[in-house]
């Protein structure tokens, strides 16, 4: 899988989280359509910033959840 550990934790079920990362290369997505969730204190305005980036969870079909951190960039329409 090419990751490195970077920690672990039990629950209090005794099962232990295993925490890696790996680094690939980055690709541009397909547009996407949807509400972003903002951190709080941060509203829409904070789009306006450079170095944006963003974090996306998500479930593999082998049952692991894997979250992603990538930089964002903005595209607003020509009506916008």
């Amino acid at each position: 899988m090419e990751t490195s550990p970077v920690g672990s934790f039990r629950l209090a079920t005794s099962d232990i989280v295993w925490i890696v990362h790996r680094t690939i290369p980055f690709q541009i997505p397909p547009k996407q359509q949807g509400n972003p969730t903002f951190f709080k204190g941060v509203d829409q305005s904070a789009l306006t910033k450079m170095g944006l980036r963003a974090i996306c969870f998500g479930d593999q079909p082998d049952g692991s959840r894997v979250m992603y951190d990538f930089p964002v960039k903005i595209q607003r329409n020509a009506e916008s």
